[in-house]
């Protein structure tokens, strides 16, 4: 992946719309470059730009969370939006990122929206961005995709950790594991161990609590068991004895119950038969009333056909009166139709007569129409052929001027120089210019030497300087040993000399207490010769001595202190020196055994600036030389294309006249026919004048069609009325007839009753009123009889039931004697539920128990498994498997490194130092100097420019390992650079120069002055007030 352009919106101290384009000069041109700044100008945000473009995130603010308060945001203070944009290629193509984040409306003083996010990938045929995604899920996937790498690898292969590899090269044994970790991202190692320990931890807890729940409930004994399942049968027993008692009693009781009921049932049936009497005797008014219509009811059908006949007559006597008043009616319609059929034919008749002069005059002005017809198609095409010819006139005279142009230009850049004498200086600067291209290269190879030459006299002359501060270091150490060893006789002197003291003043209070006769309380002697002459110690001695003392400790300690400094000394100058001497040696192998040039680098530099400039004026010479020598026939050809142009033009504008004159009297001739048809016709035409008379016609045909077809109807009116009117005559006669018969058959049959017409209705019931009231009568008569017979029946039982209960004790005490026997039987389920419980536990119990042995069995081979994989990796710490896992990365790391400290300096070879048989991992290296017979050194006794060697090897494997198949051309070192000297800093630029001839792009990020006049392309970030900045590409 090689980065192509960033571009930068409000984001943090970047206010404002910033692009750093690594495709033009001078990043184009430069693939190591500096970005450069203070504290706080907004380096870094050019890489949280990177990062946020590709993945939403940044290493400051792993999560740019969307929250509306801002709190958490990168944008700009006081704006209303921020933007990151990446454009990147790989080897899948050229891709751009885009991370958008605005406030609402983009008002500054608004909440924050979402962010939102794109990827595009260009199309080379259409030349544009082709959206890829925008889903922020579906543009995480894409990236990692097309990068090939996700957030952390992708920081760990492009952000160059040089400066925490340094750090890990000086760190403490202790500290180097933390350090590492850092580095290389294998926390997860700690968290497994950490993980292993407490899940084996767990397991073990498992595994007790399901023992102690196996013992905590054991089932029964083979003794217990037996016994209750006894108690179980004979229990059962008992409660068989107990329901048959029960069921005894029940059946004696349900005697009384029995009795009780059908002594109920006499006083409902006794009172049901009442009920029954009484609505019998309350009936006779019905009967009465269905006798008398029974009399009448031969006399039925001929009353209803008197009533039918009689509605009949008057019905078709209305329907007469109503044919009569229609037939007057359509008598009128009818001589109505006549008068308009007249009407009709007669204006008809007209139109025939006045039909032919109408056909010539529309004749006339057909022929008008089809003249006119034919000048406009006429008109049409000369109208075609006029616009055809003012296009193309305009196209020649449009061209005849860009021809005239081209011409003028080009003799003005010709300025009177003749073919000939272009060929010749032509000729003579195809010669000079290769010929300056290869003294250039001869020049600047020798600039170059002369370069190299001047600084490997200084770094000789630094060389004598730093041997020269190593000599005289090293006396001072040995003069500061030698005082430091003077100062601990001393200090031991003065101790000496206080112990004495010390022990003198306890002798005087020794002596002080011992008493004549006595024995010593210290050795048991009674006498003690060498205390007669002793002279007591006095306190202001003993405090001089003890002062003298501390002045002695105070001396030794100052000169421990010397001596310590000495030493830093001498070390840091023997890494000097050493460093001096690995430039020196690389710096005499550049030069080789070739004699050093004479010539100063000044000088050198102006000659090849001259020469630079010679042979920049003699190319923008031939370049201008061989683009007239191309025009030259190009001006022949214009000229002859003028002319013809010109003579083209002519012949159109004569053309056009004479296309514009015909066209003129057309117009005129169509005009003059126009103003002959309206005369005629007005504005219609002559075919509407036709359509207009057709419709007229067709108007007429259809009056006369429709009182031709109005008197057709009132004349089908009219006899289809005639004979419904005999029809209706004829139905009312015969039903006179029929009337008659049958009120002299009635006036027969209810002269021996003695009733009217009218009287023999009323009295004959509804057939429906008959049928209902001879039902219900019926009906009651048989419920009559019924209930009688059913009251008899149980007269007859009531009299059996009193018999069995005759010789039964009392109802009561059944009752009593029953709700005994039911609590007894209550008592025996309670008891074989009971005792079925303990007995369904019990089997619970064992079914439990062997299940929870088996679950047991695979809770122990768990635990036994955690246990061996907490006796592998596993510690409450975290240190046992992440030590074993970092020695494997460092071996890792120390292998592909070299594969990088091989390219940038093939004198030394990083190799892993395993710790002691038995030993704790202490993550120890060494360095082989190859060019010293293999010898192996420590990373302590490393210069700076050394430790900066290895640490930069190191960190591009790690960018390697974290990169995987990913190849990644923009790297980036972030700071790393401050702590180092001047020595050490131009050592640290020839490595990194080296770096980038393997075709990797560096950025380094440092706020350390001296890398303006190291590096000349940078990337500059100035303060510009208000904590933001100004971002400048400079070059020199």
């Amino acid at each position: 992946m090689r980065i192509l352009r960033i571009g930068i919106t409000n984001l943090n101290s970047l206010r404002g719309t910033q692009t750093i384009d690594f495709t033009t000069d001078p990043l184009a041109s430069n693939q190591l470059y500096a970005i450069v700044g203070p504290t706080g100008a907004g380096k870094t945000t050019i890489l949280d730009a990177i990062t946020l473009a590709l993945y939403g995130q940044t290493e400051r603010n792993k999560d740019e969370k969307d929250r509306k308060d801002g709190s958490g945001s990168i944008m700009s203070y006081g704006e209303g939006e921020c933007r990151a944009e990446l454009e990147y290629e790989t080897s899948a193509g050229r891709f751009r990122n885009v991370w958008h984040r605005q406030r609402a409306h983009k008002k500054p003083e608004k909440d924050l929206t979402a962010s939102r996010r794109e990827i595009n990938k260009w199309n080379p045929k259409t030349e544009e961005w082709d959206l890829l995604a925008t889903k922020k899920k579906e543009v995480d996937e894409q990236t990692v995709k097309t990068v090939g790498l996700d957030y952390e690898r992708f920081v760990r292969s492009v952000m160059l950790t040089q400066g925490d590899f340094a750090r890990f090269l000086k760190s403490k044994p202790g500290d180097k594991a933390a350090i590492l970790e850092k580095i290389t991202g294998t926390e997860i190692y700690k968290d497994l161990s950490i993980a292993a320990f407490a899940r084996a931890k767990l397991a073990r807890e498992a595994h007790d609590r399901a023992t102690q729940e196996l013992e905590s409930s054991p089932p029964l004994n083979t003794e217990d068991r037996q016994r209750l399942n006894e108690q179980a049968i004979r229990q059962k027993a008992e409660l068989d004895n107990l329901k048959k008692t029960v069921a005894k009693v029940v059946g004696q009781l349900a005697l009384y119950e029995q009795l009780g009921t059908l002594q109920a049932k006499e006083t409902t049936a006794k009172t049901e038969v009442e009920r029954l009497e009484k609505a019998w005797s309350s009936a006779s008014v019905d009967r009465d009333r269905l006798a008398k219509s029974d009399a009448l009811q031969a006399l039925r059908s001929d009353l209803e056909a008197e009533l039918r006949l009689a509605q009949s007559l008057a019905k078709l006597t209305e329907d007469l009166s109503a044919i009569a008043l229609e037939h007057t009616t359509l008598d009128g319609g009818l001589k109505v139709a006549t008068e308009a059929i007249a009407s009709a034919q007669e204006k008809l008749n007209d139109y025939y007569e006045k039909l032919p002069a109408r056909e010539k005059k529309f004749a006339k002005v057909a022929e008008l129409e089809r003249e006119i017809t034919s000048l406009q198609k006429d008109m049409e095409l000369d109208q075609k052929r006029q616009k055809s010819l003012e296009q193309s006139l305009g196209e020649q005279r449009a061209k005849g001027a860009e021809l005239e142009q081209s011409i003028v230009a080009i003799r003005r850049e010709l300025a009177g120089l003749e073919p000939e004498k272009i060929r010749e200086r032509l000729e003579a600067l195809e010669g000079s210019i290769p010929l300056a291209g290869k003294e250039r290269e001869a020049l600047e190879l020798r600039l170059n030497r002369r370069r190299t030459a001047d600084r490997l006299a200084a770094e000789e002359a630094l060389a004598i300087k730093a041997n020269a501060s190593l000599k005289a270091s090293m006396s001072a150490l040995t003069t500061a040993e030698k005082a430091v060893a003077e100062a601990e006789l001393a200090l031991k002197d003065r101790q000496l000399v206080v112990n004495n003291l010390r022990l003198s003043a306890s002798l005087s209070e020794h002596k002080h207490n011992l008493k004549p006769g006595e024995e010593c309380p210290v050795c048991g002697a009674i006498e003690h010769p060498g205390l007669k002459n002793f002279e007591p110690v006095t306190d202001s001695a003993l405090e001089r001595t003890q002062a003298d003392e501390k002045r002695a400790q105070a001396e030794l300690a100052s000169r421990r202190e010397a001596l310590d400094k000495a030493r830093r000394s001498e070390t840091d100058l023997r890494r000097q020196v050493d460093g001096h001497q690995a430039l020196i040696s690389e710096l005499s192998t550049q030069l080789g055994t070739v004699e050093t040039e004479a010539a100063s680098v000044a000088s050198l530099a102006e000659q090849l600036k001259t020469l630079n400039e010679r042979i920049q004026a003699e190319s923008e010479e031939q370049s201008k030389l061989r683009s007239l020598q191309v025009k030259l026939p190009k001006l022949l050809t214009l000229e002859t294309e003028s002319a013809s142009v010109k003579a083209r033009v002519g012949e159109l504008e004569t053309e056009l006249k004479a296309v514009t004159g015909t066209l003129e009297a057309a117009r005129k001739a169509a005009a003059g026919k126009r103003e002959k048809i309206r005369a005629e016709v007005g504005d219609r035409t002559a075919e509407e004048c036709r359509e207009l008379t057709r419709k007229k016609k067709e108007e007429l045909m259809a009056a006369l069609a429709s009182a031709e077809k109005q008197a057709s109807e009132r004349k089908t009116e009219l006899a289809a009325l005639v004979s419904r009117q005999a029809v209706i005559r004829e139905q009312s006669d015969k039903q006179t007839a029929e009337l008659k018969v049958v009120r002299e058959r009635l006036a027969a049959g209810l002269a021996e009753k003695g009733l009217s017409s009218d009287q023999a209705r009323q009295t004959l019931l509804p057939e429906n009123e008959t049928l209902h009231l001879r039902a219900r009568l019926n009906e009651l008569t048989t419920e009559r009889a019924t209930a009688k017979s059913a009251y008899a029946l149980l007269i007859a039982e009531l009299a059996e039931a009193a018999k069995l209960t005759h010789d039964l004790p009392d109802r009561e005490t059944l009752d009593k004697e029953k709700a005994q026997q039911e609590f007894a039987v209550s008592e025996a389920d309670r008891m074989i539920g009971a005792i079925e419980l303990q007995i369904k536990q019990d089997d619970a119990r064992i079914a439990a128990v062997a299940e929870q042995q088996a679950r047991l069995e695979g809770i122990r081979k768990e635990a036994d498994r955690w246990a061996r994989l907490n006796d592998l990796i596993g510690s409450a710490d975290g240190k046992k498997f992440r030590s074993y896992a970092q020695a494997i990365t460092l071996q890792q790391l120390i292998e592909v490194g070299n594969d990088h400290l091989r390219r940038i300096n093939p004198r030394y070879r990083m190799a892993y130092e395993p710790p002691e048989a038995g030993g704790p991992e202490k993550l120890e290296m060494v360095i082989i100097d190859q060019y010293q017979n293999d010898n192996r050194r420590t990373i302590y006794t490393l210069s700076g420019g050394e430790s900066f060697l290895i640490s930069l090897a190191l960190a591009l494997g790690l960018s390697d390992l974290a990169g995987g198949s990913s190849m990644m051309q923009s790297l980036f070192i972030d700071e790393g650079f401050g702590t180092l000297d001047g020595k050490t800093l131009d050592q640290a630029m020839t490595t990194l120069e080296q770096l980038q001839a393997q075709g990797k792009t560096i950025g380094l990020i440092s706020h350390v002055p001296q890398l303006r006049e190291r590096i000349h392309c940078q990337i500059r970030l100035e303060p510009v007030g208000d904590g933001f900045s100004r971002l400048e590409v400079v070059d020199g």
